[in-house]
């Protein structure tokens, strides 16, 4: 909870939270939340704006990687330039419907909404990255169904954007009790995915929500509808493809000099993705430059978009030889990957600003690249095995949550801010190791492992 002295305000004017974050409620009687007041706030959970606000100013609340839902006032009616930008783990949010001129502004850029509530314009004038279509969609689903009633161009857009997206809104409408109403109530769900959300909706263990899809299903679809949508389900079943056929519509390769395969192109939309060792008879060894990339030139909006907020997790195969320079650059939502225990380099910018938690690096990798794991936010521990030679330049810069990490005896190079602005680091190596050369010449602490 957050207490008086943890804002700076001047004349109704919040300039500066100065608190440690939380839980933090704004002060009754502030008007505006000024230019980046909470600006870098990483261990902001939640904040509670009170109906006395009625301006959000420029990146008032940018970079605020903790925040995870947040709810603006009726009294709000303006909101300045990437206010919210770069809030990682932001989900939900509901906005004033009286805030004006808000969609010229990037508000919501690189925030991974799932659901957003508040003003809207035609789905076919939207050409913003953040919030998705399907966010915004689902968002104009429960204000419909809470009683907003919305003019035929809005309504038409996002109706049709519900019903042709589904099968992506199904995982949320089971957790979201409005959006379930809507896809009820506007017959939605056809007979052949009742039993997908049925699944989704067990798997949510909440009895209500399986009552109520049990209760559509018996009152919309008959006995007959049913039997013949399973008899179809079976017939499908049978003319499944083979592995080596669903693996060529997920990946794109290059046959490279020695006859294995290079993994140049993801086409498929799961957030958590095993890369196949073999397709057909060729194996993978290799993966493209800027494969998962979410800033690849080229690469259309949607699949940019996919990168940076869908994809979570990444199982590499075992005979992959390196990390190639860029491959998961601004994954932003990318948590967790491995390392192959068969790779020589991370390359540059391999995983920079992405959301992953802890990393190892075994001994056959001889050189972690400059930038490989930069601006890594949420990075509190590394393991260098042993054989890792080389730690290049700014390696894991600005990685302010690290806390730990481990460098063996073989490391005889760690070049210039490889460990910048990591203020709670602590390395741990041998005693005598040039790791501990380096940590005392660059006052980083330092225990002997």
């Amino acid at each position: 909870m957050s207490n008086a002295s943890d804002f700076i305000i001047e004349n109704g004017v919040l300039k500066k939270y100065v608190g440690h974050g939380g839980d933090v409620v704004i002060p009754e009687g502030v008007t505006e939340i000024g230019v980046q007041a909470f600006y870098m706030c990483r261990y902001l959970n939640t904040v509670l704006i009170p109906d006395t606000v009625k301006t959000i100013g420029r990146e008032a609340f940018r970079d605020c990687i903790g925040l995870k839902q947040i709810a603006i006032p009726n009294t709000v009616t303006q909101i300045g330039e990437w206010a919210f930008m770069g809030c990682k783990e932001l989900k939900e949010a509901i906005v004033s419907q009286n805030v004006v001129s808000m969609w010229d502004k990037a508000v919501f850029i690189d925030c991974p909404l799932e659901v957003y509530q508040g003003p809207l314009v035609p789905l076919e004038a939207y050409h913003w990255k953040s919030p998705s279509k399907n966010a915004l969609a689902a968002g104009y689903a429960e204000m419909t169904e809470s009683g907003i009633v919305f003019g035929e161009e809005i309504a038409q857009g996002y109706a049709k954007q519900v019903k042709s997206q589904k099968k992506k809104l199904y995982p949320l409408m089971v957790r979201r009790p409005l959006l379930l109403r809507y896809m009820l109530n506007n017959k939605v769900i056809p007979v052949k995915d009742m039993t997908e959300c049925l699944d989704l909706g067990a798997a949510q263990n909440d009895p209500e929500v399986t009552a109520l899809l049990l209760a559509y299903q018996d009152g919309t679809y008959s006995t007959k509808d049913r039997i013949k949508a399973e008899e179809k389900a079976e017939k499908e079943l049978l003319r499944l493809p083979s592995e080596t056929q669903l693996q060529k519509k997920l990946w794109s390769t290059r046959k490279q000099p020695d006859g294995t395969l290079m993994i140049s192109a993801y086409k498929g939309d799961e957030g958590i993705i095993t890369i196949p060792g073999n397709i057909g008879k060729g194996q993978i060894t290799a993966l493209d430059k800027e494969l998962f990339s979410s800033t690849k030139l080229g690469r259309p909006e949607t699949r940019k978009t996919f990168f940076a907020e869908k994809l979570e997790k990444v199982t590499i195969p075992a005979d992959v030889r390196e990390i190639p320079d860029g491959a998961f650059w601004k994954c932003d939502a990318l948590k967790e990957v491995n390392v192959p225990e068969r790779a020589g380099r991370i390359g540059k910018n391999a995983f920079g600003c992405c959301s992953l938690t802890e990393i190892r690096i075994p001994g056959s990798v001889s050189c972690v690249d400059e930038r490989a794991f930069y601006n890594c936010l949420k990075l509190s521990k590394a393991i260098l095995e042993d054989g890792v030679t080389s730690i290049g330049k700014e390696a894991f810069m600005y990685n302010f949550r690290l806390d730990s990490i481990r460098i063996p005896g073989s490391v005889q190079q760690i070049e210039k801010d490889a460990f910048h602005m990591c203020h709670k680091l602590t390395i741990h190596a041998p005693a005598g190791s040039y790791a501990e050369t380096y940590a005392k010449e660059n006052n980083i602490p330092f225990l002997v492992e």
